[in-house]
């Protein structure tokens, strides 16, 4: 049996996330930045962006939103999506509406040129 790695963190990332351990989340982070070395790099972005919002209270929305926009810089075209909503959730309202319209302009254009695989979600 062969280990990925990448995808045996992600996966942890996961099991942490959907199980809401809130005592694990420095582990999932820790889990996502050694996933980001390889090539599930965008996801892990997406992953880490998700751990900083729902297992930390408060919730650190401006780590979340860059590990987003690091990850729509790797070819995501769903983390700025997630970027538009983490500024909802922080009371941005006008830069949540700004960037969920660019996030409408710009994903047809990710599809063209980055292919069907830019809009997995993470």
């Amino acid at each position: 049996i062969s280990w990925n790695a990448d995808e045996g963190y992600l996966g942890c990332v996961r099991i942490i996330l959907s199980k809401r351990q809130i005592d694990q989340r420095d582990k999932a982070v820790q889990y996502s930045l050694d996933a980001t070395k390889g090539p599930s790099k965008r996801w892990a972005f997406i992953l880490m962006g998700r751990v900083y919002e729902e297992l930390y209270d408060p919730p650190k929305y401006k780590l979340a939103r860059r590990s987003y926009l690091r990850a729509f810089l790797l070819g995501s075209a769903g983390a700025l999506r997630k970027y538009a909503e983490s500024l909802m959730k922080s009371r941005n309202f006008v830069g949540g509406i700004f960037m969920h319209v660019v996030a409408t302009v710009v994903s047809p254009f990710m599809v063209l040129f980055g292919g069907i695989e830019v809009t997995r979600r993470g």
